[in-house]
C-alpha cells in the first residue's frame, strides 16, 4: 500500500467557502504603559493638591516641605515652614512635563511620574524629587 504525503492530501481538499463578513476582528485599543499618570481633558497630567509634599535631592540640598495647590494645569508651591531653599513657587503642567518658575534655583523642569510624584532637574545640573 502506498501512502501519499499529508500535505498533498490537504492540497486537494476543497477550499472553505467564506460568506459574509468576519466579525471576529480585533477591536481592542487598550495599550499597557508603565506610567501611572492620568491626563485630564486640558492636556495635563494629574497632580494631587495637598499640604504634605516635599522637595528632596541635590537641588534643595535637604528635605524641604511644601504645599501644592493645583488648579487645572497650574501648580502653586508654598512653604508654610518658612524654608524654601530657593526652590520654585509655581509651575505649569503640559502633558506629563512640568516647567517650574520662581525661586532662586533656575530652570527647573520635571516629569509627573504619578499624581503624587514629580522628578526632574534644574539648569545647574542638580536633580530633585517633589513627592507627597
Amino acid at each position: 500500500m502506498r501512502t501519499l504525503p499529508l500535505c498533498l492530501l490537504l492540497a486537494c481538499a476543497p477550499a472553505e467557502e467564506k460568506t459574509g463578513t468576519d466579525t471576529d476582528a480585533d477591536t481592542d485599543t487598550d495599550s499597557d504603559s508603565d506610567s501611572d499618570t492620568d491626563t485630564d481633558a486640558g492636556g495635563c497630567a494629574e497632580v494631587t493638591t495637598g499640604d504634605d509634599w516635599a522637595w528632596d535631592g541635590s537641588c534643595p540640598g535637604m528635605l524641604t516641605p511644601c504645599e501644592l495647590e493645583v488648579s487645572g494645569c497650574d501648580v502653586v508651591v508654598t512653604y508654610s515652614g518658612g524654608m524654601d531653599m530657593g526652590m520654585p513657587t509655581s509651575g505649569t503642567v503640559v502633558g506629563d512635563q512640568v516647567t517650574f518658575d520662581g525661586g532662586s534655583v533656575a530652570g527647573c523642569e520635571g516629569t509627573v511620574t504619578s499624581p503624587r510624584r514629580i522628578e526632574g532637574t534644574c539648569s545647574g545640573g542638580c536633580s530633585f524629587t517633589l513627592e507627597r
